[in-house]
């Protein structure tokens, strides 16, 4: 959702000298705090709003430090991995990590923070998994490089509610305005809005607020899906919207209702969704009906949404008169210049783990360049 509230069940224990988080008995199974991550930065009171970014590529190599943990993979049994929400990462992630050092993840990250230019909508409540994929599907298949600068409001605010030096409470914070000064600057690549199929993101006011905001200052809204999670049923039932059912903290909502209501109320913001929702089943429903692409006899590639695999044979010459079989190869992005999507993510990932002074081969060990959850390989791991 827009505002930083967490549903936070994490016991307040601030990160050792040594880098390690301790978990009393009642907080969640917290995973160490990485080496890797800084412990401290300017702080949310010295930076502008404006300037509360992270890149898209930092997001994603965040995320998949979380899921190579042991606490990840927990939440994963317990929940089942579609079902890990970004509660679930602000409780034993980001606030554990972030303690204490008055900086959000990106501020941490970014020593010499960018302005926003881009901004993502989200709920809390959907799914991590599908996030992740969204964002990577965003780089894919849009003109987003995956160094544009975000505001995702978990990595973007301060979390831990602890009082530390240079940080801002989540009250303190939503009164600098962070989600109405990034719309209002005209990010250059406009606003992107992430579906899950887990969680309506328009069942919060405050992801309400924001496309409120977009349409205010003529900002371009667009969805993101997971392509392996929906199918047409899905987005058929989700075209259809009454953000004027959407909740929020009673302490926000007569605000947000007087904003939106002061600019011509639900029903248009109603129409707004309807259209780029329709936009998004239209993609979908194109890449449903890819057809099986045959170079010629002996090759056969057949292709679902990012995914090709191809089958090769070998024709003997005369005098052997049969095919035989050269076995199978998956590609994720094939013909992509300048390469598959694999490459082209490991790259950008290795960006990351250079700028944060970690071995490249870290990174190829962890696999990171790939999508997450099961259903992302049609064709097999």
């Amino acid at each position: 959702m827009g505002c930083g509230v967490s549903k936070s069940r994490a016991a307040p224990n601030p990160g050792t000298s040594s880098g390690e988080t301790i978990a009393s008995p009642e907080s969640p199974c917290l995973a160490p705090r990485p080496s890797w991550l800084p412990l401290q930065g300017k702080g949310m009171a010295n930076v502008d709003p404006h300037c509360w970014s992270l890149t898209v590529e930092q997001w994603i190599f965040f995320v998949r430090a979380c899921v190579d943990t042991d606490a990840w993979k927990n939440l994963a049994k317990d929940k089942g991995e579609y079902n890990i929400t970004m509660y679930d990462v602000n409780d034993h992630f980001v606030k554990p990590w972030t303690r204490g050092t008055g900086c959000s993840v990106a501020l941490l990250l970014n020593p010499d923070p960018g302005p926003v230019e881009l901004m993502i909508s989200h709920a809390w409540g959907g799914s991590v998994v599908e996030t992740y994929n969204c964002l990577q599907n965003l780089v894919n298949h849009t003109e987003v490089p995956s160094t544009a600068r975000i505001f995702f409001c978990t990595f973007c605010m301060y979390q831990p509610e602890d009082n530390a030096p240079g940080g801002l409470t989540i009250g303190e914070q939503l009164q600098h305005a962070p989600f109405a000064k990034v719309i209002e600057s005209k990010p250059q690549y406009g606003m992107f809005v992430i579906h899950t199929t887990i969680y309506e993101v328009y069942a919060r006011m405050w992801t309400v607020h924001e496309i409120d905001e977009a349409t205010e200052c003529k900002v371009l809204a667009q969805g993101l899906f997971d392509f392996y999670r929906w199918d047409k049923d899905k987005f058929n039932a989700a075209k259809a919207i009454k953000t004027d059912a959407s909740d929020c903290r009673p302490d926000d909502r007569e605000m947000l209702v007087k904003l939106i209501d002061g600019r011509g109320g639900f029903q248009r913001l109603d129409g707004v969704i309807a259209k780029f929702r329709q936009l998004m089943l239209d993609k979908l429903e194109k890449d449903l009906n890819k057809k099986i692409k045959k170079t010629h006899h002996l090759v056969n590639t057949q292709a679902h949404f990012d995914w090709y695999r191809t089958e090769r044979g070998y024709y003997g010459g005369f005098g052997a008169g049969l095919c035989q079989d050269m076995g199978v190869s998956v590609q994720w992005g094939l013909g992509r210049d300048p390469g598959d999507f694999a490459t082209r993510w490991t790259e950008a990932l290795e960006r990351v783990s250079h700028s944060l002074g970690i071995e490249h081969a870290s990174v190829r060990k962890m696999r990171a360049a790939y999508p997450l959850g099961r259903q992302s390989y049609p064709f097999g791991e």
